[in-house]
């Protein structure tokens, strides 16, 4: 090693120092950037010289990621196998399910925990350790979790390795160690190649080091050796003894304040056998929001799977839990503390969450709405849309979701939020107002125009003039976009602004120029609805010469009787009417069509259309003979307003000399004198004449002289 003896002197000190802090000899002790490192290093120098394809690695459920990919990877790389021991419900390993996994296996190596990341239990190694080399296995033993808090003495224990990390013994991180028999170490050869654990370099060969410094390639972390030692010296000054009574201490004291809280995850209430470590859950909390809500009074927890996955999926049988850890410098004061912060926050979060029936333990607030990710509340929404949710608690978690958490409402979640308001027809004028400003950031026109038309599709024309601007503002970015817009989205945002009354003339005039040469039969043909969608819009705002018009009548005519449906008809019918331009060819047409598709209207699109031939004094008696027919199904579903169009209607037939049944007549002015409060002094007088000119009496109608 190329340093100064006083520093050479200083880094083989905290080699003897470990050494004799886990009572091996110091050839034995190897250092590592970490525990991930030492597993590695025997996983590769150990693993891949003396692992054959019919051999087996035994590990535990309760193992840390970085105790089993290790294995995982070799196992690809020697196709040997990898099996796991069962645990029992106090966290310890099933001792019966070990001996049998090595009876019926060839296990080379068994690797293990002395007490896990997750549980805390400490396992009992000298009797696994031994039936493990009764068995021919050696036994690989993971000590981050026991050194520092108790004795660990490799000599008891007869291990064969074992691996440790600075930063758990208060020390610094990016160091950690291996041990491994001398007879081992004598065996394997350097995973890792360079300067340090060579003796002489040939043209054609090496030779490396002696143990422990054939394994040490490349400068090592001198600085984090020495202040790995030093805490090693921090420990020995508090007396490991003193460390376990304080800390057993602990462990009992919290198990009985937080087991009335919350389940506890693999203890059995006994403290002489586990570490001040704790990992449990709220039922109905999600893991993330306690553990956010925790951060915010002081309290450092972790929350999620804590590195140990296959021991969530597999003994928890949870996607994610609280861990709480402790330690020398903890009391029970600061115990008291957490356990009446645990309490509020679970109570608050029970209480303010609106999500928490909604969608049980995963809750989409994460307590502070600006941790939520877009995706997170596009999996919390589709999971509500899912369940059989009142409208009103819908409602309150969507309006909750945008007011708190703005930040993950992106197109996907707006469109979601749309799509729910529109299933289950929330109309709240709040909740939109709050959407319609975190709108404005969406770039994908396609996605806008989609917002725009379920917008329009749920409120219809009863929207805030906010509501309004923002359509009128998607208008407005067509001319951006349209080289790649389609007819469908055209007619689309078109539908949108009937719907909304939205008009403008800088938007009709350009669409008038895109659509030009894009309005063809065939296009038409396959889009009969948007094409009604758009010539409305157009009719609207009175835009488009005759010219123009008389080829939207030829596209018309070339429908009529083949794609388009009832409605799509009716919108056309309202566009030749709202630009003042009769055609009776379309009228006698779009007439015949619907004289025999009047039941599949809905009453307001039938009072529409009687206002339509009227506005054209046009007579059809087809059709007005099926809307009469019709009459007594219509009234079951009218309006006020419809009934007074209805009524119009029958005098308009009357005077074209057509003959009317007396039933349906009378059904229609008794629904109009029911409502005679309703009615302002014109519509009073449209009904009394009416109802002179059929010579028709029913009940009310003294209220309505009157």
């Amino acid at each position: 090693m190329q340093k100064p003896k006083c520093v050479i002197d200083k880094y083989e000190q905290a080699r003897e120092n470990i050494a004799k802090f886990v009572n091996a000899s110091t050839n034995e002790i190897v250092f590592t950037s970490g525990a991930t490192e030492s597993i590695n290093l025997v996983a590769y120098s150990w693993g891949d010289s003396l692992i054959q394809e019919s051999d087996t690695i035994l590990l535990t459920l309760s193992e840390h990621n970085s105790n089993i990919i290790p294995w995982q990877m070799l196992s690809k790389r020697k196709r040997c196998k990898c099996e796991f021991i069962k645990l029992n419900p106090d966290g310890s390993i099933d001792i019966k399910h070990c001996k049998e996994l090595l009876q019926r296996n060839s296990v080379k190596l068994l690797s293990i925990s002395h007490a896990s990341n997750v549980l805390g239990r400490i396992q009992d190694l000298q009797k696994i350790i031994k039936l493990a080399h009764d068995h021919n296995s050696l036994v690989l033993v993971d000590a981050c979790q026991t050194l520092g808090h108790i004795p660990v003495d490799v000599k008891k224990i007869n291990c064969d390795f074992l691996v440790g990390s600075g930063h758990k013994i208060y020390g610094p991180t990016g160091v950690g160690f291996l041990f491994a028999k001398k007879e081992h170490l004598d065996l394997l050869e350097p995973w890792k190649g360079g300067g340090l654990m060579n003796k002489e370099v040939k043209l054609h060969d090496f030779k490396s080091e002696d143990i422990p410094h054939k394994f040490e390639a490349g400068t090592p972390q001198i600085a984090q050796a020495i202040g790995l030692s030093a805490a090693i010296d921090f420990l020995n000054g508090v007396g490991l003894d003193n460390i376990v009574k304080h800390e057993s201490e602990l462990t009992q004291y919290t198990y009985q304040r937080l087991k009335t809280i919350a389940t506890i995850v693999g203890f059995d209430g006994c403290a002489n056998d586990h570490l001040p470590i704790f990992t449990f859950y709220v039922n109905g909390l999600n893991s993330f929001d306690l553990s956010s809500m925790l951060a915010s009074k002081g309290f450092c927890v972790r929350s999620g799977m804590h590195c140990s996955n296959i021991l969530h999926e597999n003994y928890i049988k949870a996607n994610s839990t609280v861990r709480m850890s402790m330690a020398m410098y903890s009391g029970l004061d600061d115990i008291d503390k957490f356990i009446a912060a645990l309490e509020t926050v679970s109570s608050q979060l029970k209480l303010n969450c609106p999500t928490a029936k909604g969608i049980g333990g995963d809750s989409i607030l994460k307590v502070d709405g600006k941790l939520v990710t877009p995706k997170y509340l596009s999996k919390a929404l589709l999971k509500c849309a899912r369940m059989d949710l009142t409208r009103q608690h819908m409602e309150y978690i969507l309006i909750s979701c945008v007011h708190q958490m703005p930040q993950a409402i992106d197109d996907v979640n707006v469109t979601l939020i749309l799509s729910t308001m529109l299933k289950l027809n929330i109309k709240s004028h709040r909740l939109i107002d709050h959407l319609i400003p975190l709108c404005y950031s969406i770039n994908d026109f396609q996605r806008l125009v989609a917002i725009a038309h379920m917008i329009a599709m749920i409120f219809g024309n009863n929207v805030s003039e906010s509501t309004r601007a923002f359509i009128a503002h998607i208008a407005q970015q067509l001319p951006l976009h349209y080289s790649g817009v389609n007819l469908k989205s055209i007619g689309r945002l078109c539908e949108a602004m009937s719907l909304c009354n939205v008009y403008s003339v800088e938007f009709g005039s350009f669409l008038l120029w895109l659509l030009k040469d894009e309005l063809t039969i065939e296009a038409v043909s396959d889009e009969p609805s948007h094409f009604a969608s758009i010539i409305l819009c157009l009719g609207r705002m009175s835009l488009g010469n005759e010219n123009i018009w008389r080829f939207y009548k030829q596209l018309t005519m070339s429908i009529a009787n083949v794609t388009a449906r009832p409605g799509d008809l009716l919108k056309i019918l309202e566009a030749f009417m709202h630009r003042g331009l009769r055609n009776d060819q379309i009228l006698r047409t779009i007439g015949d069509a619907l004289a025999d598709q009047i039941y599949n209207l809905h009453p307001d699109q039938v009072t529409g259309l009687t206002g339509i031939y009227m506005f054209f004094e046009y007579k059809h008696t087809r059709l007005f003979s099926s809307i009469f027919d019709s009459m007594e199904m219509l009234l079951s579903q009218a309006r006020r307003i419809d009934t007074i169009q209805l009524i119009a209607f029958c005098l308009e037939c009357k005077r074209n000399n057509m003959q009317l049944k007396q039933r349906p007549l009378k059904l229609l002015f008794q629904k109009s004198a029911t409502n005679v409060l309703h009615h302002n002094i014109s519509e009073k007088a449209l009904i009394l004449k009416a109802m002179q000119s059929f010579n028709i009496q029913c009940t009310g109608h003294q209220k309505l002289i009157a």
